[in-house]
């Protein structure tokens, strides 16, 4: 009988899962990967895939480095693909994790789903990808889920990456599938997903032939006797050998701790037997559709926006957008450390340029790091810790671009003062504002006086401890505190109390 955890919408007879005729309801496809540093490639994958009738391409990304998060979010704006911030977490396989994540969240969207990786095209014999689930319909409703073996590519013996696309450039493969499938399945009669198979609740497995298949008792995930049938998965496994050579450095999405390819393994697929062409066919279709989507993103407004990072600390990343026209909005990406990702829109104004602001104090990691990018545009910017950055720039930068961040000014104020030639530093820089908060300005002006060997310094700082003696005590801890050296060492030398900045009493 069915499973009581089917969709409830879709309720249907025991015996029989038909798939409508049209090319809604149970015939909306979709196909789901997880991706890392794939900038060369996700646009022909995504092509491919919807040529081949995939309704909705749903991406994982993996947080990259190398443009493929930008280029997923711009697609994501134009409604080409949905992609979802998926960060590598501690003891997680992210694979697994963001399969299953998919399952509970968007597969309900379609009626069949396949679940595949970045270096895999499903390749019918003829159609596309809804046209065999529909004759597999006709010929079983009871079928649920299809088995689809892989059929290995090599490197052909090529060395370099070439100028193509991945599907005309390797055609040499193995000369039958492998054991090894990815299944193609109803998204309402699945429990869970093991990266190759999934645990049906309901309905049976076929395989490319439509054919109740056997499965190997020493490899569960296998088939024992996998044929050509009417789709294959191609799984482009090594491309060439540079190619190889600097995907083997990344770490392995199916894996909870990081784990690396064997460079060894590339000489075993170097020099396969069979000339394979299916796909690569298919080229001149996949390449206009490359084109086509590289316009849209090429034409989005916020292609020319580029990100300017002016803080980043524990308060959080403050910036602003150069490029923005009056009346233009724009959303940012800010991902922190590789592991949080947040999307804010520019509603604020710095130096008169429309600026965001991600507050740090609450995120699961400091912000150490962070890469920065306008939702739409391929453009990222990089930026540390402001704790990392030159002490001087990162003041002159509040200054001209915060000058009300009164805290902050004050704070990295006085890390300069730790040291006299923080301090000389400190004394070229113009003096901050502090209306709110009177006695930061007082404590700066009378120190930097005491350095610049002035008395009078010392009848500032005594004057605003008489007049603002609360908040005065308090500077003086956060001092002690920090260990704010020179700047201690100075209000010692005027004879002033360093908890009180007030005068030491003479003793008779």
């Amino acid at each position: 009988m069915r499973s009581l955890l089917n969709r409830r919408v879709r309720s249907q007879p025991a015996e029989a899962a038909p798939v409508a005729s049209g090319d809604g309801g149970d015939l909306r496809t979709a196909v789901c990967a997880i991706a890392r540093n794939e900038r060369d490639y996700m646009l022909e994958w995504v092509a491919y895939h919807r040529l081949a009738g995939f309704d909705g391409i749903h991406v994982y990304d993996n947080v990259s480095d190398d443009g493929t998060s930008e280029l997923l979010a711009a697609l994501d704006a134009e409604g080409v693909i949905t992609r979802v911030h998926w960060p590598r977490r501690e003891g997680i396989p992210p694979q697994r994790h963001a399969y299953q994540h998919f399952l509970e969240n968007s597969a309900g969207e379609y009626g069949w789903v396949l679940v595949c990786d970045l270096d895999e095209f499903v390749v019918p014999r003829t159609g596309t990808v809804k046209d065999f689930i529909r004759r597999g319909t006709e010929l079983d409703p009871t079928v649920t889920a299809y088995a689809l073996p892989w059929l290995v590519f090599g490197s052909g013996g090529q060395e370099e990456q070439g100028s193509g696309l991945v599907i005309e450039r390797f055609t040499q493969c193995a000369d039958r599938p492998g054991p090894s499938v990815k299944t193609l399945f109803r998204s309402d009669a699945v429990l869970a997903m093991r990266t190759h198979v999934v645990d049906l609740m309901w309905g049976r497995y076929a395989d490319n032939r439509y054919q109740r298949p056997t499965w190997s008792d020493r490899m569960p995930i296998d088939l024992v006797d996998a044929q050509d049938g009417e789709v294959l998965v191609h799984h482009y496994f090594t491309k060439s050998r540079a190619e190889w050579t600097r995907r083997r450095k990344m770490p392995k999405a199916d894996r909870a701790t990081v784990s690396h390819r064997d460079l060894k393994m590339f000489e075993r697929y170097e020099d396969l037997p069979r000339e394979e062409t299916r796909a690569a066919q298919l080229a001149d279709q996949v390449r206009a559709e490359v084109q086509r989507l590289q316009q849209l993103v090429d034409r989005a407004p916020a292609r020319t926006l580029k990100p300017v990072v002016l803080s980043v600390s524990r308060d959080g990343v403050i910036g602003t957008v150069d490029g923005l026209r009056d009346g233009q909005d724009c959303s940012v990406r800010v991902v922190i450390n590789d592991v949080v990702e947040r999307v804010v829109t520019c509603d604020r104004v710095i130096d008169g340029k429309p600026a965001f602001f991600v507050v740090g104090k609450w995120n699961e990691v400091p912000s150490r790091s962070v890469r920065v990018s306008v939702v739409g545009s391929q453009q990222a910017v990089t930026a540390v810790h402001d704790g990392r950055r030159d002490p001087v720039e990162v003041l002159s930068t509040v200054l001209s671009a915060l000058p009300g961040a009164e805290e902050k000014t004050f704070n990295l104020s006085i890390e300069l003062l730790r040291t006299e030639e923080g301090a000389r530093s400190l004394a070229g820089l113009p003096a901050g504002h502090f209306d709110k908060y009177p006695w930061y300005g007082a404590l700066l002006s009378g120190l930097l006086a005491l350095h610049r060997g002035e008395r009078g310094g010392a009848d500032v700082l005594a004057a605003a401890a008489v007049r603002w003696p609360d908040g005065c005590r308090q500077m003086a801890e956060k001092l002690a505190e920090k260990e704010v050296r020179y700047a201690l060492e100075l209000v010692d030398g005027a004879g002033l109390a360093v908890d009180t900045l007030q005068p030491v009493p003479s003793v008779v």
